[in-house]
């Protein structure tokens, strides 16, 4: 099934699969993306200087930026906590 291009004279072949749209019909599908994502963790760090640097005495978390997202960071346990910016 081919069909003729009048203009150039050639042979085109006949597109085989239709295009589907499907609209999203889930609930899944209609949450906000901040619901949908979750933050693993977290490598590296985006300050320029040590100002963006802080240190809790008392528990010894510390806290840094990394984007729009700050990292509370324990590190007697190695474990990450974050604050996200939900704004952008």
């Amino acid at each position: 099934m081919t069909s003729l291009n009048a203009s150039k004279g050639a042979r085109v072949p006949a597109p085989t699969r239709k295009l589907v749209i499907r609209k999203a019909n889930s609930q899944r599908d209609l949450r906000p993306l901040t619901d949908r994502l979750t933050l693993s963790k977290v490598l590296g760090l985006t300050c320029a200087s040590n100002a963006a640097l802080t240190c809790n005495p008392v528990n010894g978390i510390i806290a840094y930026p990394a984007g729009c997202t700050v990292v509370l960071f324990n590190p007697r346990g190695s474990k990450q906590e974050f604050i996200q910016n939900v704004c952008k």
